[in-house]
């Protein structure tokens, strides 16, 4: 029982600082992908992936209920690398988008998110090694910049749910709403 407690909080711990190794902090790897963009590109470069209520996993309206972790990595990187020239991937590394929404706990969300962004790693330190002969970690800011938009750009679009946007519009009112029977004093 104790080993599996120390190897569940090894795995968090080392998730935790991938993600926080994989953001630093010190280089700008996100491309703003706004709506517009998003609409405006081929739907063949789009991966829509979206947790639903009862927390399945459904990318591009296809459900993978029971998907591991390895498997929808590989997905990914698939999606974006596209190495079989499929008409269902991307055209391009470059003009790969991921969209993501959830409808269940936002937490999965935040946990895909990670391992999207686990995938993008893999790829620029493929790329770091191969063109600088160092980790993907070790380079400047220049040379990270030039990998992710010459080669691998980091297109995230995070879809906002309906129940999103009305939430934010009703947390826009901090008192009661009027109603026509307010009389206003002279």
């Amino acid at each position: 029982m104790k080993k599996t407690v120390i190897l569940l909080l090894f795995a968090f711990f080392y998730q935790t600082y991938q993600a926080q190794e994989w953001y630093d902090d010190q280089c700008d790897i996100e491309t703003k992908i706004d709506l517009k963009t998003y609409k405006k590109e081929n739907v063949r470069n789009i991966l829509t992936i979206i947790i639903d209520q009862e927390n399945t996993l459904i990318l591009n309206d296809k459900p993978y209920p029971q998907m591991s972790e390895v498997k929808f990595k590989e997905y990914i990187l698939d999606f974006i690398t596209n190495p079989e020239n499929k008409k269902t991937s991307a055209e391009s590394p470059k003009s790969a988008i991921i969209a993501i929404s959830s409808f269940g706990e936002k937490n999965n969300m935040q946990m895909i998110e990670n391992y999207v962004r686990e995938v993008y790693l893999y790829l620029w330190n493929q790329k770091a090694v191969q063109e600088y002969d160092k980790q993907w970690p070790n380079l400047n800011c220049k040379k990270r910049e030039k990998i992710i938009k010459k080669y691998f750009p980091y297109n995230l679009y995070k879809i906002e749910n309906e129940s999103d946007t009305s939430k934010k519009k009703e947390n826009m009112f901090l008192s009661t709403p009027t109603f026509k029977g307010d009389v206003n004093d002279n």
